[in-house]
C-alpha cells in the first residue's frame, strides 16, 4: 500500500515527465501551496531534475535503463571530472545530483506506473456542498458522512480499503474485514480499523487531525517511520499536532463533536464558555456576552435537531438573559453565576 508520502512524490515525479493530468496537476498545487515543506521539498526535486536532466539524457522505458542511464553518467562524469576541473571547463555535474537523479528516475517511474493504475483503476472523489453534509457508500458496504465543504477520495476498485480524507471532516460507519483493515489518510496521520464508527476531522492550516472514536477502537498514528502509534476506544478522541508530531489522547471526549452528524447537542453541566463554541460552530453564527461572569454559569439541556432560536430560547430563560442581534453576533445579556447550575 502506498503511504501518502509516496503518492505526492509518484505525483511530482509524473508532473517533472510531463505525465500529469490537469485534474492532478491542480492537486498538485493544492499540496504544494498548504505548507511551506511542501513547496521546500517539489522545489528540492525540481532543481535537480534540472540540473540532471539535460547531462543524463534520461530516456528510457523501465527501471533497468533508467538505472543503466545514470550509472553510465555517473562513471562518464567521474572519469571527466578531474579533467573538467583543472579546465576550469566546469560542464560536468557533480555525482550527487546524479545519485540523485536516480532516485527522480524512481520517482517518474512510479509516477508513470501510478498513472496507468489510476487509469485502469480511477480514483472517485466526493465532496461536500458548503452547506450541507452528504452521506455516501463505498463499495466494501461502508459508509461516510462528509461535513459541509470537506472532502475525500477512493480508488473506485477499492481493494485495499483506502481512503484519502483530502479536507474538511467525515464520519466513517465502516464494515469489518478481519482480513481487510481500512485506513484512513489525511496528510499528516494515519487511521486504522477493522470495523467501528469515527470522526476525523483536518484542520489545513495547522495540520492537525481530531479524533473521536462512538464504537470499537482505532490505531492512529502520525505519517512517518518512527511516528508513535496510539489506539483509541470507544467515547476517547485524540488530538495529533503536526507541528510537534505528537498525539494528545482524552479519555472522555465530547460526544458533541459529532453534533454535525447526529443532530443533536448535549450539554451536561458544562459551562457556558465550554457551550457558545459549539453553538457557533454548530449554527454557523457568532455568539458573544456583554458580562464575562455569565460564562461561568453551568448548563444543562438536550437538543435533537435544534433550530437557533429554539437554543437561544432556552438561554434566555435559563440565564433570565436578553439576547439581541448586533450586526452578525449575537450578544447574550445576562448576570454573572457563583457557579450554579442553570437548568
Amino acid at each position: 500500500m502506498q503511504s501518502n508520502d509516496t503518492y505526492w512524490e509518484s505525483l511530482i515525479g509524473k508532473y517533472l515527465s510531463g505525465n500529469c493530468q490537469p485534474d492532478e496537476e491542480r492537486e498538485l498545487k493544492d499540496w504544494i501551496d498548504s505548507a511551506p515543506e511542501h513547496m521546500k521539498k517539489f522545489q528540492s526535486y525540481q532543481e535537480t531534475w534540472k540540473l540532471t536532466a539535460a547531462s543524463a539524457k534520461l530516456k528510457f522505458e523501465d527501471v533497468k535503463s533508467g538505472w543503466e542511464v545514470v550509472e553510465n553518467s555517473i562513471r562518464q562524469n567521474e572519469d571527466e571530472a578531474p579533467q573538467a576541473k583543472h579546465s576550469g571547463q566546469g560542464n560536468y555535474l557533480p555525482k550527487y545530483f546524479l545519485r540523485v537523479a536516480a532516485v527522480l528516475i524512481i520517482l517518474v517511474l512510479s509516477g508513470i506506473t501510478l498513472y496507468r493504475q489510476f487509469t485502469l483503476n480511477p480514483a472517485s472523489t466526493l465532496v461536500a456542498a458548503n452547506e450541507s453534509v452528504s452521506q455516501h457508500m463505498l463499495p466494501d458496504g461502508s459508509v461516510i458522512w462528509l461535513n459541509k465543504d470537506s472532502e475525500i477520495r477512493y480508488r473506485t476498485k477499492f481493494r485495499t480499503r483506502e481512503v484519502h480524507l483530502l479536507r474538511g471532516e467525515a464520519f466513517f460507519d465502516v464494515q469489518k474485514d478481519p482480513d481487510q483493515p481500512f485506513q484512513v489518510m489525511t496528510p499528516e496521520s494515519k487511521t486504522t480499523v477493522l470495523g467501528t464508527r469515527f470522526n476525523l476531522r483536518v484542520d489545513q492550516e495547522t495540520g492537525d487531525v481530531a479524533l473521536f472514536v462512538e464504537e470499537g477502537k482505532v490505531a492512529f498514528q502520525g505519517i512517518g517511520k518512527q511516528e508513535v502509534r496510539q489506539v483509541i476506544t470507544r467515547g476517547e478522541g485524540a488530538i495529533f499536532h503536526g507541528q510537534t508530531r505528537s498525539i494528545v489522547k482524552m479519555d472522555e471526549a465530547d460526544v458533541n463533536t459529532i453534533s454535525w452528524k447526529t443532530q443533536q447537542l448535549v450539554f451536561d453541566h458544562q459551562q457556558l464558555r465550554e457551550v457558545i463554541p459549539l453553538l457557533e460552530n454548530f449554527f454557523d453564527t457568532d455568539i458573544k456576552v456583554s458580562n464575562p461572569g455569565t460564562l461561568d454559569c453551568h448548563f444543562r439541556s438536550t437538543f435533537d435537531k435544534p433550530t437557533l432560536s429554539e437554543v437561544l430560547e432556552t438561554l434566555k430563560i435559563s440565564l433570565n438573559a436578553t439576547i439581541t442581534f448586533s450586526g452578525s453576533t449575537w450578544v447574550i445579556d445576562a448576570p454573572s453565576c457563583q457557579n450554579p447550575d442553570v437548568q
